[in-house]
């Protein structure tokens, strides 16, 4: 594995974008001695103190460590071009790294190169919670742990996992209708595309939020709202673009029934039923306030996104919403609900510069007990929840966490702003609303109805997901698969807003003949050999 030539791609795309600012830099007394340790975190903007913050006080009085944190970007391209750098420049490592998502080839990079420790013996020795998880896990899950934290050379491991069976997590389409104009237009949910077009055009030209103006937006959302009308002719699933019919991986992304789906797109935002905005108002509060205006009256008819990031769930407009489930199949090939596995990553890592691997590895081995993961992920105990007897939550589970302060997790000095690593569960990250917590109440309405559709609906079976590949295969898969993403997600929005024509067979043609040139037959050939030896 070439680690020089993972970093001096990263570097490029740095010198590019000129000096890079904000690395984290080092600290002084770095160094593991006794009770201390420097910690590598993504650094989120929300969380106004990482220093004096409940979770870090939670976390040092419970193991004794004295943390250090070093602070890196929080999205993941960033924050792998930091650790490039810094590993090219030979600056020491934090001891331990938590909440860096690396794929394998990047992780058997760092490994086999020596940036990071083989885990193996120290797993055995220190990890004891870990361990007693790891044995109530699948045979699958534990698949997907070797394959997300192995090296692809040898055996070794380099990283402990991140397990997320979350439920709600896993549906790549939030998406919800306003029950209250429905009944203002005298219709039902829309269950087909015609039923979403009729209903729609109500949206706009009826007044269903009542107040005598032509304001209302029929329906506002990027990239979920394309992925929900194009499921209703071929499978789509955004994180995994490639689809298997009989044992034969194909790509719907250059099929007749995409393009049927994409042509249903870019009429309904040539007719205003599917608002330009969606492609220009970013996610945050822009989007939020047009979801769920401050002055009370409701001016989108159909909206996407997890309702505790999407809208003001204190604002009663959010009251008016419920969710709305896939539509009919128009193709044969369509009208899932799509909901992905259990997502499983590398995320936690001992660097070469860590003086004392025993204690790192116990730090790390506390964040998988359950009590660490509810505080990582609902805040302090007492203040932002406190456990009770025994309830139901949204999804049906049984849990005893109940919530006060749902937005301790999102921003404050409450929480790390993220989960550090874990297996995340039910019982240790799900909660219930509080009696008090209005907005969490308004959450759990709202999702009650998703994860209702989601075990009513159709859900593809047979996807290419978790696929276990080579050296070579992911040779190739590095080589074309981002820059085919890349292509395929460019000329999606060309084809939505009508820079590109959707409906002439010429630029459609050339757009398909551009996979050509991409390496899309290498990677269909790759994808398919993983499948195979996978499902043997």
């Amino acid at each position: 594995m070439n680690m020089k030539k993972i970093i001096s791609m990263l570097l490029v795309t740095v010198m590019l974008c000129g000096v890079l600012t904000g690395c984290g830099g080092k600290k002084e007394d770095e160094s593991a001695s006794g009770g201390r340790l420097t910690v590598g975190i993504p650094q989120r903007s929300t969380i106004s103190d990482y220093e004096d913050n409940a979770y870090t006080q939670y976390v040092e009085e419970t193991t004794g460590v004295k943390i250090k944190f070093t602070y890196f970007a929080n999205t993941s391209t960033e924050y792998k071009k930091q650790l490039a750098l810094m590993t090219a420049a030979g600056d020491d490592l934090p001891d331990v790294l938590v909440g860096f998502y690396l794929e394998p080839r990047v992780l058997t990079a760092y490994g086999e190169d020596g940036y990071f420790m083989d885990l193996t013996e120290l797993i055995d020795e220190y990890a004891d919670t870990y361990k007693e998880k790891y044995k109530e896990l699948s045979d699958t899950q534990k698949k997907y742990i070797d394959m997300r934290c192995k090296s692809m050379e040898s055996d070794a491991i380099y990283a402990m996992p991140r397990v997320e069976e979350i439920l709600i997590d896993q549906i790549q389409s939030l998406t919800f209708i306003n029950q209250t104009w429905l009944d203002a237009v005298g219709m039902s949910a829309p269950t087909t595309i015609d039923e979403l077009y009729a209903v729609l055009r109500a949206f706009k030209t009826q007044d269903p939020n009542g107040n005598g103006q032509a304001d209302e937006i029929p329906m506002l959302g990027k990239e979920h709202i394309m992925n929900y009308i194009l499921n209703a002719y071929v499978y789509f699933e955004e994180a995994h673009p490639y689809n298997v019919e009989k044992g034969k991986i194909y790509a719907p992304f250059i099929s007749d029934e995409y393009r049927q789906g994409l042509q249903t797109l870019n009429k309904m935002k040539n007719e205003g039923l599917y608002s330009e905005l969606s492609f220009t108002v970013s996610a945050g509060p822009d989007l939020k306030n047009l979801y769920t205006p401050a002055n009370g009256v409701a001016k989108v008819g159909i909206i996407m996104g997890h309702p505790t990031s999407a809208m003001d769930t204190m604002n009663e407009v959010s009251d008016q919403y419920v969710a709305l489930g896939p539509l009919g199949d128009m193709t044969g090939k369509g009208g899932y609900y799509v909901v992905s596995d259990d997502t499983i990553r590398a995320s936690a890592y001992i660097t070469k510069d860590c003086k004392n691997p025993k204690l790192a590895m116990e730090f790390i081995d506390f964040f998988y007990e359950d009590e660490s993961i509810t505080r990582a992920r609902h805040g302090e105990k007492g203040v932002d929840w406190e456990e009770g007897e025994e309830g139901i939550d949204t999804y049906g589970n049984k849990v005893k966490t109940y919530v006060k302060n749902g937005q301790a997790y999102f921003e404050g000095s409450q929480t790390w702003g993220f989960v550090p690593t874990g297996i995340l569960n039910a019982a240790c990250y799900n909660g219930i609303a509080s009696a008090d917590n209005i907005s969490g109440q308004r959450v759990s309405r709202i999702l009650k109805g998703s994860v209702e559709l989601m075990n009513t609906c159709p859900i593809k079976e047979d996807t290419v997901r978790n696929l276990s590949y080579t050296i070579e295969e992911d040779d190739v898969n590095e080589k074309y698969v981002a820059t085919i993403a890349e292509y395929m997600t460019s000329m999606r929005l060309n084809f939505v807003i009508g820079s590109a024509d959707i409906n002439n067979d010429a630029v459609w043609n050339e757009y398909v003949n551009q996979f050509d040139e991409l390496g899309l037959a290498e990677v269909l050939k790759v994808k398919q050999s993983a499948y195979d030896r996978n499902n043997k």
